[in-house]
C-alpha cells in the first residue's frame, strides 16, 4: 500500500460516516443560490458536464444540488440503440 492509499483511505476509517452523511444529505439539499451554483460549477469542471445537453443551462434554474443531479436533458441529446443486441 503506498502512502497515498494510506492518506485516501484512512480518514474513512476515522471520520464519523453517519455524520459525514448527514452534512452531504444538506449540502446537496442547501437551497443558498452561492452555495449551492459553486458546487455545481466545480462538479461541471471536475468531470466535464456538458450543459449544452440540459434542458435548462442557467444555474438558476436548479433550487439545489440534488436539482442538478436529475437534471431534465434536451430531447435527443441521448439516443437509446435501437438494436435488440444493444
Amino acid at each position: 500500500m503506498t502512502l497515498k492509499d494510506i492518506v485516501t483511505v484512512l480518514p474513512q476509517y476515522i471520520l464519523p460516516h453517519h455524520a459525514l452523511s448527514g452534512l452531504m444529505s444538506k449540502l446537496t439539499h442547501c437551497e443558498n443560490r452561492l452555495w449551492k451554483n459553486l458546487f455545481i460549477k466545480l462538479i461541471i469542471r471536475l468531470y466535464g458536464v456538458n450543459m449544452s445537453e440540459a434542458k435548462y443551462q442557467d444555474l438558476d434554474h436548479y433550487a439545489s444540488f440534488n436539482k442538478f443531479f436529475t437534471r431534465e436533458l434536451t430531447a435527443g441529446c441521448r439516443p437509446v440503440a435501437a438494436a435488440h443486441d444493444a
